[in-house]
């Protein structure tokens, strides 16, 4: 369990880090690409090793990041004007970042927005299925039906 919820939340750190250096980081850290590597694959990593010490709250900050990301980034696909984050990664390298459609920017609100309302939605569901007593009772649904047949 905890090597999936180290893999699991690399994925959403991996995917944090993209939102924050395509958005501000690369003007801390450079248009580099060891830089952007470093800095992803960085929040990677504390996002995994953070796991396993935070387990519960990091999963859903995790995948909270990551769905919401998903979802804003499908949307843009089909609506246009949401460039693919390493594109993104490509105009810093190239410096022409200030060609960059504005509309990004309402995409990176909406993924906050999607953030926000999955993490809530999480922590409801915890909250009133705390620890694993939400999957014992599905087990139990589950048992009690195979053995009706």
């Amino acid at each position: 369990a905890k090597v999936g919820a180290f893999v699991v939340a690399g994925w959403g750190g991996f995917t944090l880090g993209l939102i924050l250096y395509n958005t501000f980081a690369y003007k801390i850290i450079g248009g580099s690409a060891g830089g952007y590597w470093a800095f992803t694959v960085g929040c990677a990593l504390v996002m995994g090793i953070l796991a396993y010490f935070l387990y519960d709250h990091i999963i859903i900050q995790c995948t909270a990041i990551f769905g919401s990301f998903l979802a804003v980034y499908g949307v843009g696909l089909v609506a246009g004007h949401y460039p693919n984050p390493f594109t993104i990664q490509e105009m810093i390298k190239n410096h022409t970042l200030d060609n960059i459609d504005p509309m990004y920017y309402a995409y990176l609100g909406g993924n906050l927005v999607l953030y926000i309302a999955g993490c809530i939605v999480q922590y409801k569901h915890k909250k009133k299925f705390p620890d694993s007593e939400y999957e014992e009772q599905m087990q139990m649904r589950r048992n009690r039906r195979r053995y009706r047949r």
